[in-house]
């Protein structure tokens, strides 16, 4: 169980890392959108950064906990 927790762990944390070095719909991607779609564009990313951010850290901290034998 706890090797498998790993392995999934794992994998969330490469995903995360990187759709954020490449995230999708990103503002500076798209080069002819007009100024509303520019605050939608931006708001999107600001919610795709969240919650990438947030399964990045969760997952970084599952890894923590179990590399240092927190978990049972």
């Amino acid at each position: 169980m706890r090797n498998a927790l790993m392995v999934v762990a794992s994998l969330t944390a490469t995903m995360a890392f990187q759709a954020g070095v490449n995230p999708p719909h990103s503002p500076w991607q798209d080069t002819s959108s007009s100024s509303s779609q520019d605050h939608a564009t931006a708001h999107r990313y600001t919610c795709i950064l969240f919650f990438n951010t947030t399964g990045f850290l969760a997952s970084l901290s599952i890894i923590l906990l179990l590399s240092i034998g927190g978990c049972a």
